[in-house]
């Protein structure tokens, strides 16, 4: 029981390292996105 318990705990890390991994990839596009989109309105405002 406490092997399985131990084996969930490690199923649950890992899913969380995929989980931050994912978010920090997101947060990346998300803010390359912005970055684009920012430029342009401030190119076009010029």
């Amino acid at each position: 029981m406490r092997q399985y318990v131990a084996s969930q705990q490690h199923v649950s890390w890992g899913f969380l390292a995929y989980l931050a991994l994912l978010n920090r990839h997101r947060i990346k596009s998300w803010l390359w996105l912005t970055n684009v989109s920012d430029y342009r309105l401030r190119r076009y405002v010029v």
